[in-house]
């Protein structure tokens, strides 16, 4: 290849890269040797900007063809040429290229990365670096150097760290603590959540060994851990106390290529929730355990969600096989018909409906009576996700109550076999059992209205409110009897009433027990015998006045009679006189006799 001076280009020159030395003193020019030609060759092929400015005025004297790619400008058009790449620095560039010259001149090298537009005012970024080729005296001949288009090197550094920056932004973002260590522990990022955690600064932190930050570490599950996932390349994840922050905290740790990437969150809160309900569990298995009855639930596929031991046992008396949540409790051990009859209870409650069944079983030739309770359960969307069944045996409770109800019946039939009136009120007055006979009296003050349509409206007003009045005194905890007078079927009738409150455990009165009891009978007796006694007293009164004169009369008379001698005359008249007297209080003794016997009809 030839070498031309710049101002002697001709064609040929222009179709490669050409070292131009216009006016190179002897020194430059021994530089410029057959082996330049061989290098230019080279220089022409590679792709970085290879470049030599005269050191006395700084003009470009070679330049190889990769300036028309970087720049776009052929050589020739640079060559001999100081400011024409000046000219296309960018203009925040400029200064800073001035200074690396100056630094290139004063230290002899240097290195620069700068923007430019190129031919197209395409904007490229150049990194350069270029030394001093000194001559005898030390000073300057030439600078040479490299320039390279870093444009895109410098585009994907901008995606990567555009993409470290996302990465970065989502680490920062998570609610979780994140940290990254690299192969020796030490930390190499911390998002924000973390630093606040452990209150330090990022700077305090980065670059620094975890375990000598925190020397706690090492003594628990997070040096074990996270050593075997740095180790054996795996994913750990586990629980531990961190007595730095003294809470508790969830960790997840992942090797990558450069150490460990550790997710952590405060958990202390989710585990005190977390021993409430294991304790609250504990607590409700001891008491559904603690107690005879069946307690069990299943979810919409008849599978066990909780189940206590005593139906555990049950069910293992029958068929041998323990039951566990989990396992479906439709089973065939229990014969086709129990089952169907079962999967309707189950389906019905899981159509939402609350309802209570009871059942006749024989276990070991003995009837039982079995009460079961089912209620849906319900989530909190408001779903039926399941059913919680309780079962009792209600055999005791059962005979009791027939033997109740029979007791009932025996003292219904006593309390209808009588014309007494007896009836029970609650606190409202109103009446809550009754006999026949206060059924037939009620429908006799009300036209046999029947019970069902009677109202208040359908008792005199006076009545109505005088029977209130009973109550609310009997109400008030006063036992009490009163007489009352009525006209029933065009007779009178008297009836005693007694009132005597009914009180609950707590001494309250809940109830009145009435009872009427007719006493016409007896009253029109003791009405008879007053009569009588009237009459009686008046015979009484004529025996006082009437019948006393002619006693006292009878009794004077007999004294004036001699006898000492019979045949005085005197005695005659004596005599005459007693008969007359004795005449009329045989008149008197017939008007009371008389009067005895009418008071006696």
């Amino acid at each position: 290849m030839r070498h031309k001076r710049a101002d002697h280009f001709d064609d040929e020159a222009r179709e490669a890269p050409v070292f131009a030395f216009p006016q190179l003193t002897s020194e430059q020019l021994s530089y410029c040797d057959p082996q330049t030609r061989l290098v230019d060759e080279i220089l022409a092929s590679i792709g970085e900007v290879v470049w030599v400015h005269d050191a006395r005025d700084l003009k470009l004297i070679y330049i190889n063809n990769a300036c028309e790619k970087v720049f776009g400008l052929k050589a020739d058009e640079m060559i001999g040429t100081p400011g024409i790449l000046f000219e296309k620095i960018h203009p925040d560039d400029r200064i800073k290229l001035n200074n690396a010259v100056e630094e290139l001149i004063g230290k002899g090298r240097g290195r620069i990365e700068y923007r430019i537009y190129n031919a197209k005012d395409e904007l490229r970024h150049i990194s350069g670096e270029g030394y001093a080729i000194r001559g005898t005296n030390g000073e300057p001949l030439m600078f040479c150097g490299v320039s390279r288009d870093v444009t895109e090197l410098r585009r994907i550094e901008e995606q990567l760290v555009g993409q470290v920056s996302e990465i970065e932004n989502v680490f920062e973002s998570i609610t979780d603590n994140f940290i990254a260590l690299d192969k020796e522990f030490n930390f190499t990022y911390a998002n924000q959540v973390a630093l606040n955690l452990y209150g330090v600064t990022r700077n305090e932190l980065l670059g620094k060994n975890i375990w000598q930050k925190f020397p706690h570490g090492k003594e628990r599950k997070f040096y074990t851990e996270l050593k075997k996932a740095l180790d054996e390349q795996v994913p750990v994840q586990f629980e531990e106390f961190s007595p730095s922050v003294e809470k508790w905290v969830s960790v997840n740790a992942y090797p990558t290529q450069k150490g460990l990437a550790v997710y952590f969150r405060d958990i202390t809160d989710q585990r005190n929730v977390r021993e409430i309900l294991r304790n609250n569990e504990y607590n409700l298995r001891a008491l559904i355990n603690n107690t005879a009855d069946f307690i069990w639930s299943v979810n919409r596929d008849f599978r066990i969600i909780q189940i206590n031991q005593p139906f555990v046992d049950f069910v293992y008396s029958f068929t041998g096989k323990v039951l566990r949540p989990g396992d479906n409790i439709m089973s065939d051990d229990f014969g086709p018909a129990m089952r169907q009859k079962w999967e309707g209870h189950f389906k019905r409650a899981l159509s939402g409906q609350t309802f209570v069944v009871i059942d006749e079983e024989t276990i070991e030739n003995t009837k039982h009576h079995r009460e079961k309770r089912f209620k849906p359960i319900f989530s909190e969307s408001g779903e039926v996700m399941g059913v919680s069944i309780f079962a009792r045996d209600i055999s005791e409770e059962a005979r009791l109550n027939a033997k109740i109800l029979n007791e009932e019946k025996k003292l219904r039939a006593i309390i209808n076999n009588t014309k007494d009136i007896i009836w029970l009120i609650d606190d409202q007055m109103e009446t809550i059992s009754a006999n026949q006979a206060y059924y037939d009296r009620v429908a006799v003050l009300t036209n046999n209205k029947r019970y069902e349509d009677i109202t208040s409206d359908d008792f005199e007003a006076g009545r109505l409110a005088r029977w209130q009045g009973y109550y609310q005194r009997a109400l008030n905890d006063e036992a009490f009897t009163i007489i009352e007078e009525e006209v029933v079927d065009g007779w009178k009738r008297y009836e005693e009433i007694h009132f005597t409150p009914i009180h609950d455990k707590d001494n309250k009165v809940v109830s009145v027990n009435c009872m009427s009891r007719d006493i016409t009978a007896e009253t029109e007796h003791l009405i008879k015998i007053k009569q009588q006694n009237e009459k009686l007293n008046e015979i009484a009164g004529l025996q006082s006045h009437q019948v006393r004169g002619p006693v006292a009369t009878i009794l004077g008379l007999a004294q004036l009679i001699n006898t000492s001698d019979p045949n005085d005359p005197t005695n005659l008249t004596v005599l005459e006189g007693i008969r007359e007297v004795a005449t009329d209080l045989d008149n008197i003794i017939k008007d009371v006799v008389a009067k005895t016997n009418a008071a006696k009809m």
